[in-house]
């Protein structure tokens, strides 16, 4: 069973890979190839991030 993609990168280094496809660096199957994850999860991931940050501020602002 293939680990979760929190547990094999850090949220910097997917951005990293995020950025650098963005910039055309990269090419999807690359990124793809590195995330070991399907191209429907790796467009779902800038949502994903989005909301683990909205998560973390309501944590933290509410302590």
């Amino acid at each position: 069973m293939v680990k979760q993609l929190h547990k094999r990168f850090s949220t910097q280094e997917v951005k990293m890979l995020l950025q650098k496809y963005l910039e055309d660096k990269k090419k999807l199957p690359h990124v793809l190839q590195i995330l070991k994850i399907k191209r429907r999860k790796f467009f779902k991931l800038p949502q994903l991030l989005s909301f683990k940050r909205l998560i973390t501020s309501c944590i933290f602002s509410s302590a």
